[in-house]
């Protein structure tokens, strides 16, 4: 990928490029057509890399997204990229506080790196930017970092493990029916024959239906969701590119259970997901999965994303569920760099009473 003169470009805006090799700079925005195309022609390239979803978080509230990319002087060409998206659970005084700057998709960068300094000094210009804002980075991987895990620890990163299922639709319905647990099979043939209809919506009048069964969900759970405008946001911008699909399974005129997936390359990705445990009986969870399982297959879709199964060392009820579609366990982890434990301690203390209240 070619960045083309005249392209938006802010030269440098995390700092100098002290350490880092001449030839290159850190920009903190890129011509969007470049920008997709870096992330289209690199393997571990996802849809929370692109500049779509750059958009979603720069209109929802309480998130603000950050792009910072090393790039070639000489070529232009692009050599990493980091978005970060801000997110704040409350705003006033308790903004920092509640301040986390999270990499959806990992970082990316071509696993033969030209310019093998330039990811340690791209992480090091990021912190000193967010350090000011946020408690925390986290970066969330969704492939093997090998080869630049010793950039991210030098600059204080914390490795942990971290799990995924993944399906491989290439199999073929039969083979991956086949490999779903006992029980799982079982409320699936019970769910067929409930009456339950699934629905896809198809524009945003439907997605307030969508919401609040997640905010349901997510205060039983107690845990802080993002506002309606993220899902209203993700609509507008992904649905007319058919990159997004949000499911609604109605039992009658009652909704019962959603389901949101994004559809990127040849993968589907698991994103948002609530039900209501009053009508459990009717296995409308398996029944969902199951129907988007065959959506993609019949699309050319290769993989399914379960989009995380939590810490090994802690229990979690969603890692139990998506165990039992039988995907392959993977562990590609997540590093973490807290900039101020004190703080972070007393944010922590502050969650816990919160969720005491909810």
């Amino acid at each position: 990928m070619v960045i083309r003169p005249g392209g938006k470009i802010r030269v440098q805006a995390f700092g100098g490029l002290t350490g880092m090799d001449e030839a290159l700079e850190i920009v903190d925005s890129l011509p969007e057509n470049d920008w997709i195309q870096f992330v289209n022609t690199q393997s571990d390239g996802n849809i929370f890399h692109t500049p779509y979803l750059y958009e979603i978080f720069r209109n929802t509230k309480n998130h603000v997204p950050r792009l910072a990319a090393v790039v070639s002087r000489s070529d232009g060409l692009l050599n990493a990229l980091m978005l970060t998206v801000q997110v704040n659970v409350a705003g006033g005084l308790l903004k920092r506080l509640t301040g986390r700057g999270i990499l959806y998709g990992g970082l990316l960068c071509p696993p033969q790196q030209k310019y093998p300094d330039s990811i340690s000094r791209l992480v090091e210009m990021h912190d000193q930017k967010l350090r000011s804002h946020v408690l925390l980075t986290e970066i969330r991987n969704m492939n093997s970092t090998a080869f630049f895990r010793s950039s991210l620890e030098a600059n204080g990163y914390v490795y942990r493990d971290y799990l995924n299922y993944v399906i491989d639709l290439q199999q073929g319905p039969e083979r991956i029916y086949n490999s779903f647990s006992t029980s799982c099979k079982r409320n699936i043939r019970k769910a067929e024959t409930s009456g339950i209809e699934i629905r896809v919506l198809e524009d945003l009048d439907g997605v307030p239906v969508f919401y609040r069964m997640l905010q349901k969900t997510y205060a039983r759970a107690k845990v802080v969701i993002a506002d309606i405008s993220l899902f209203e946001n993700a609509f507008r911008v992904l649905y007319p590119k058919n990159m997004i699909k949000i499911f609604v399974a109605y039992l009658g005129m009652v909704p019962i259970a959603c389901r949101s997936v994004f559809l990127f390359k040849d993968r589907m990705y698991d994103w948002y997901a609530g039900s209501d445990p009053a009508y459990y009986k009717h296995c409308p969870n398996e029944w969902m999965v199951w129907h988007i399982l065959r959506m993609g297959i019949q699309n050319g879709f290769r993989i399914f994303d379960f989009g995380g199964a939590g810490f090994p060392d802690e229990k979690y009820g969603v890692r139990d569920f998506k165990s039992r579609f039988g995907g392959k366990l993977v562990n590609h982890g997540r590093y973490t760099k807290i900039y101020s434990p004190l703080w972070f301690q007393i944010s922590k203390v502050g969650y816990r009473a919160y969720q005491h209240v909810i």
